[in-house]
């Protein structure tokens, strides 16, 4: 949990990241029933505290704005029956049977978002379902539930109780009508104690229909851009594997704030890679994959690769502009999916799910302020608060650790607390603490707001530098008149008005009228116009120490020919602003994109058609088998019992007693 009051840039630190509740017992809606109770009492109950800015007393009234997590868990947050239903769509109607999103209409409503859900709506449906079990007609059940797509967990306990007993009560009295059985069975459920249904959806100002925005770690890189490597990937050769793992492997990575490339070990382990390396793929991979794919897929590479950039920003300056540019690229890169693989978009549903990044961008800024990498890493502090106790009461433990963790937070930070009828806070040493030591900043996650030196030298080590006479540069024929050294010294790198770190070789822009360095700029050479070939090669090191092998590298044959990588996430803003807008602004693959999907729905209709024919031709055949060989079988029984000799009644029982003894040896 974090306070969405705080600033974006601050919310992506562990420092600000609070512990709700865990229990090895208590499943997730009790745990959220108790919870939302806290929540609600605030509305008529606010908490009490002291404004630290203002020094007043005031009181706080608990809001959840949103519902972060992965699909399958926000879906159950939702009352959503998940992905792979009819439905698919926790957020809209969206959906429908695989007769009807392949229809011409029902394809092309899969490419916008379509009537929303709500929590009045679902609480109906789940009610419904509620009365439908009371018949005891489980069908009935789950025609609702896929009709609408909605299956709450709370919910489906409760149903299958009420369908046992309405069946047991229908056997004992078999006179009773529907409409008395429905009647006792309601009486019956409101009598018991708890939740009949989620407990989200009773949380004041909160609609976990609408409230689960599109989180872009696990719906853009473990979803979009997974989608694209295993495309890609899957139909390499074992040469072409080796021509892509080459290329990747000699990019140049300056600009783009990403580790170092490990294209053998992303290619070796292609189907286990995790967020790191699709972060590092939508940025380069355009680059390299000349003449390993076809253009359809090229098309989709690149397609991601635009929107990958525009979605990782920490803020959006002109909005009306941002969510334009938004909509063309999630429509540029559902178009291009459906050009390679038009099933996709009938069964994925974190393609149809970007059709909801719009609305999620307006309302809530930035995609990456709805991301849970924060959370992920918040994981390691929650295991070692669990191993680190006697395991006697894991939950108990756990909470009382992250209590004084966010006791010691509150006190370092300057929080108040009330002692002695007056509002108190630690002393100004105490608070300087979280400011001057590093290893409190380390243990509690508190990253302190960088000082950007601009302009500042990091100067070689001595034994590298090699001092030049100033007349011997190459800038010596732009600046020509007397400097205050006549001896130029190289150094290591320079610091941006960004805070970039600029070394030799980096691309950085320069404005003109203040001739200041203001940020660096990701780029890569041009090697399909230019034909480089895998000519070069560099040695591997271990352990910082050079080894006897080596690995291909690619060899540029000019220095002339370079390509500015939009792709890149990294300053993609400030790059958008200085670049003309004509060179930035996506255009939109299809004019007509009606017509187009509706051409593409008629080539799913033939192909689905010959898929049905090749899959039934499959099962037919294999009865057939099956069936020769049950015949098989059974002419070879009727063969060995015409065979086998008589046996004497006497020896029957033997015979029998030695099988018995065989099979219990044997077992």
């Amino acid at each position: 949990m974090e306070n969405s009051n705080l600033p974006a840039r601050l919310l992506q630190q562990e420092y600000f990241v609070n512990f709700l509740s865990t229990s090895p017992h208590a499943t997730s809606p009790e745990q959220l029933s108790e919870i939302r109770k806290i929540i609600n009492d605030t509305e008529k109950n606010p908490i009490r505290c002291f404004n630290a800015d203002t020094k007043r007393h005031c009181g706080v009234i608990l809001r959840v704005p949103s519902l972060l997590a992965d699909n399958p868990q926000q879906a159950e947050e939702a009352s959503h029956i998940g992905g792979q239903s009819n439905k698919f769509c926790r957020r809209c109607e969206a959906g429908g049977t695989h007769k009807e999103k392949e229809s011409d209409e029902g394809y092309e409503a899969l490419f916008a978002v379509g009537v929303l859900r709500s929590a009045g709506e679902t609480k109906e449906v789940l009610n419904r379902q509620l009365k439908a079990a009371m018949t005891g007609v489980a069908a009935r059940v789950e025609e609702l539930q896929t009709q609408t797509g909605t299956k709450d967990k709370v919910t489906e306990y409760w149903i299958q109780i009420l369908l046992k007993r309405a069946r047991d009560l229908s056997d004992t009295n078999p006179g009773k009508t529907e409409d008395e059985l429905v009647n006792e069975l309601t009486e019956w459920l409101e009598a018991q104690p708890g939740d009949k249904m989620n407990p989200l959806l009773d949380i004041a100002g909160l609609d976990p229909t609408q409230d689960t925005p599109v989180e872009i770690l696990h719906t853009i890189l473990l979803g979009i851009v997974k989608y694209v490597w295993h495309m890609f990937h899957s139909k390499l050769s074992d040469d072409e594997q080796t021509i892509f793992v080459t290329r990747l492997q000699s990019t140049d990575t300056d600009g783009l704030t990403i580790p170092p490339l490990r294209a053998s070990y992303m290619m070796q382990y292609r189907n286990g890679l995790i967020g790191k390396h699709f972060k590092a793929l939508i940025q380069t991979m355009a680059f390299h994959v000349h003449d390993l794919t076809t253009p359809a897929e090229f098309q989709v590479i690149k397609a991601v690769g635009e929107l990958g950039a525009v979605l990782w920003v920490p803020e959006i300056n002109d909005m009306n502009q941002y969510l334009s540019d938004l909509e063309i690229l999630v429509s540029n890169v559902l178009d291009a999916f459906s050009g390679v693989d038009p099933s996709k978009i009938t069964c994925k549903i974190k393609l149809h799910l970007l059709t909801h990044l719009i609305s999620d961008c307006r309302r809530y800024g930035p995609a990456i302020h709805n991301s849970t990498e924060i959370f992920e890493c918040f994981n390691a502090v929650f295991h070692m608060c669990s191993i680190l106790s006697n395991h006697q009461a894991p939950s108990h433990d756990i909470a009382q650790k992250f209590a004084s963790m966010d006791r010691l937070k509150h006190i370092l930070s300057g929080g108040y607390w009330p002692y002695k009828g007056q509002w108190i806070q630690a002393s100004p040493r105490v608070r300087r603490l979280l400011k001057t030591d590093t290893t409190i900043q380390q243990h509690l996650g508190w990253v302190p707001p960088q000082k950007i030196d601009y302009g500042k030298v990091n100067p070689l080590a001595a034994k590298k530098r090699q001092p030049i006479d100033w007349k011997h540069t190459n800038a010596f024929s732009v600046y020509p008149g007397e400097v205050n050294s006549l001896v130029w010294n190289q150094n290591r790198s320079v610091i941006a008005q960004s805070g970039d770190t600029c070394t030799r070789g980096s691309w950085v822009t320069v404005r003109r009228k203040d001739q200041r360095s203001h940020f660096a700029i990701g780029r890569l050479h041009d090697c399909r116009f230019s034909g480089c070939k895998a000519t070069g090669s560099r040695v591997i090191q271990q352990e910082r120490k050079e080894t006897s092998r080596s690995i291909p590298i690619i060899q540029h044959a000019n220095d002339d020919n370079f390509i500015i990588n939009t792709h890149a996430l990294h300053n993609s803003t400030l790059l958008r602003e200085l670049l003309p807008r004509e060179l930035t602004q996506p255009k939109p693959f299809h004019q007509d994109r009606p017509a187009y999907h509706a051409q593409v729905a008629r080539e799913l209709r033939v192909v689905q058609t010959e898929k049905q024919k090749t899959t039934e031709e499959k099962k037919k055949a294999t009865r057939e088998r099956n069936k020769q060989a049950k015949a098989a079988r059974e002419g070879q029984k009727s063969g060995d019992k015409g065979s086998e000799p008589s046996i004497e009644p006497e020896n029957q029982v033997e015979s029998h007693r030695a099988k018995k003894r065989m099979r219990v040896t044997g077992d």
